[in-house]
Formats: C-alpha cells, structure tokens, sequence
C-alpha cells in the first residue's frame, strides 16, 4: 500500500535528472573517500622526514669522515703553527696577532720560534740592538717567501738586509698572502710609516692567489682570503673576504700530542673538526648562491691586467710618501720566472734575486736548485720543502742591498 501512495504523490512531476542537464548544470563529481586524501598527505610526509633524516644521516657521516682527516693531519703533520700566533681578519682573511709569540713545526728537525712585534711585524724572538733612527727604514711585502718560512727571522731576507746595509726593516710578509692582501697593506702601512724602501714580491703564484676566493690549507681547510674582482669599467678593485674565517679561533696544539684513539678524537669533533667544517660549508653554500645570483662578482681574470693595476697603484702610494719601491722577483724552480710585464712599469727598480740565484747554481737543473736552496733535514739529510733556505736568503738579501745602499750613503 505505501508503494501506491508514493505512485501517487509523485505522478505528474518532472523528472529532476533531464531537467538539470537542460539548463546546463554538470553532474557533481564523485570524491574520493576523506581517508583515502589523508592517506596520501601523510605518506607525502612520512617520505619528507625519512629523505630529509637520511641526508642528515649522509651529512653527519661527511662531518665525521672528513674531521677524521683533519686529525689524522694533525697527529701525523709535523709541519703547522703551535701556539696562537694568528686570527681573523674582516680585510686580510688572517693577520698576525700583535705581541704574540709560537712554533712553527719543522719536519725532521727542532721547531723555528716566532715571534711577532706589537705591530703585526714578523722580528727575531732575540732581537739585536735596533739600527739608529736616522737609518733607512725599509718595508717588505710578499708571502711565506718574504715571511721566511722554515727560517728563523734572523735567517730571512728582510734581516739579512738589515745586518748588512745597517738599515731598519718592518717585514709584513706571511704565508698564504697574495697580491689583494699586499695592496691592501701598501694602501696602509706606507702612508703610515712613509718607508724609504719598499720591497714588493713578485711571483706568479702571488696573481694566482688574488684570484681566488681561498686560501686553501692542509686537511681540507677553507680560509677566505680578499680576492681582485673587476667593474663593469673594467676597473680591478679589492674585494673582500666572502665570509669571516673560522679557521685561525680553532686551536689544535691540545691533540697534537699522544696517540691517536677514539676518545681523543670525539672531542676533537665536537670542539673543533665539527664546527669548523659547519660553518665552512653553511657560508659557503650561501657563497655559491650568491655567485649564482651576480651578487659576488667573479675574481679578475686577466693576469697581465692584474699584476699592472697592483704595482701601478702601490707605485703610485709610494710616490705620495717618498718611498722608492724595489720589485723582488722571486721563483720557485730552476726556470726563470715570467714577469708579466711587471718590469714595463715606469719608475721601478726590478730586483730579479731569482735570475741571481740562478747563475749560482753548479747547473740549471730542478734537482740542482733543491739541493742548494731548498730546506733539507735530518741525517742523512732529507729534502722536506721547497721554500727558500737560509743560502737562498743571503742571496736575495745581498741582491737587495745592492739598491738600498748607495743612495744613502
């Protein structure tokens, strides 16, 4: 009875499906199950959390693996600074630390102390009685080869030259330092100190490094350094360094002692390896971005162009202050070195120590040049490092003063 009733009460009315699909109207679509969405929001998750913990997993394996190198460096290197003797700089990446005193290591053989003055100088730790006031002063500019690294500052040039002519020197070379930190300390140092003399490395390695944005060092470690970029009007200008360096606040003298073992290397991670290499690869992700933005501009890549614009200008700052400036050349193997067009500068004196080097060799040879200027230790002796020797220092510095003497006499 009730299927007649509703026969009736819907007899004569339009059927709703026709009626809908006349005026246009789209059948609803169908939805999926409300748990069928979740589902699949939640695995979308789920596979987020386990690919982003497995490349945090992957990351934490490269930290350990690559700290693990650093100290293994650092228990088997027996070359290195002991003691803080350098921090970072916002301009120079790294500079001396004023009045501070180290070791620096010596493969095969006795540490070498150094020492340097309030003023960032690099000085004997006993120095000799200072020449008197009104003597030439001189200022040396250059890297580890003006430095005198694996000598002691007595053996260097810059105090060879000063033994032998009598005059006053201020040697600001340091390890690493190429052509962007040098003329940044020309811009500083000889207005400040108005030199009588001012010695300028020149080697090719020293442009090399001005285009670069690192000074890169033992164990994979990175140090931003200033670097040589070019305008668009072609101008090569200073540009600093692209993040503060780590680097020299991390101190490794606490594991270069006894023997290597797992409890000493955990805390080696967590206190140095570890945060170094965090910081490092954060700033420098964010320096590769920057380089693919065109917010960092790319280092000057024009050698000749580079090596002009440099000594032009400190030739130029020396002018200003009454300085002459003598250009050290200075290689590092049995060929003579390409000056690149440095010695077309008008009004410089070119100092080619190297070519003198040279003609003392018994032959031109790579074998002959190490054995009478490179560093040799132990017994029987050994050859450890090309940098030049104490012979190599008389050398240069007896090349120098062939310059700074007559006109003050």
């Amino acid at each position: 009875m009730l299927d007649d009733l509703d026969k009736v009460l819907t007899a004569g009315r339009p059927h709703a499906g026709p009626r809908s699909e006349s005026r246009g109207m789209t059948p609803a679509r169908p939805q999926p199950p409300r748990g069928q969405a979740l589902s699949f929001r939640k695995k979308l998750a789920f596979s987020v959390v386990v690919t982003s913990a497995f490349a945090l997993v992957l990351y934490a394996g490269s930290l350990g693996v690559r700290s693990l190198r650093i100290y293994r460096l650092v228990k088997d290197s027996q070359s290195g600074l002991r003691g803080r003797v350098l921090a970072p700089d916002p301009m120079l990446g790294f500079a001396p630390i004023p009045g501070s005193t180290g070791l620096e290591l010596v493969p095969r053989g006795p540490g070498i102390p150094v020492r340097f003055d309030a003023d960032g100088f690099r000085v004997p730790v006993d120095p000799p009685a200072d020449p008197q006031d009104g003597s030439p002063l001189v200022l040396t500019l250059g890297c580890s080869y003006t430095y005198g690294y694996l000598c002691r500052a007595e053996d260097a040039y810059p105090q060879v030259l000063s033994q032998l002519t009598g005059c006053r020197v201020k040697n600001a070379g340091m390890s690493c330092y190429g052509l962007a930190q040098m003329l940044l300390l020309a811009r500083s140092l000889i207005p400040r100190y108005r030199p009588d003399y001012v010695v300028v490395q020149f080697s090719p390695w020293l442009v090399e490094r001005a285009q670069s944005f690192y000074a890169h060092g033992p164990g994979f470690i990175t140090t931003p350094v200033p670097y040589l970029s070019e305008t668009p009007a072609g101008v090569v200008e200073v540009h600093p360094p692209v993040f503060g360096s780590k680097t020299q606040t991390v101190s490794l003298d606490a594991y270069r002692d006894g023997p290597a073992s797992l409890g000493d290397f955990l805390p080696f991670f967590f206190k140095a390896g570890g945060p170094l290499l965090l910081h490092d690869d954060f700033h420098i992700t964010v320096h590769r971005l920057k380089r693919i933005t065109g917010l960092t501009p790319p280092p000057a890549a024009d050698p000749r162009k580079i090596v002009d614009s440099v000594y032009r200008e400190i030739n130029d700052i020396c002018k200003l202050n009454e300085s002459k400036m003598l250009i050290l050349v200075l290689g590092s193997d049995s060929q003579a070195v390409d000056t690149q067009g440095v010695d077309r500068i008008a009004g410089v004196t070119i100092v080619d120590a190297h070519a003198a080097m040279l003609k003392r060799l018994p032959e031109r040879t790579p074998e002959a040049y190490r054995r009478m200027y490179g560093h040799w230790r132990g017994d029987p002796p050994v050859y450890v490092d090309y940098h030049p020797n104490e012979a190599a220092q008389k050398v240069i510095a007896g090349e120098l003063a062939r310059f700074v003497v007559p006109s003050h006499l």
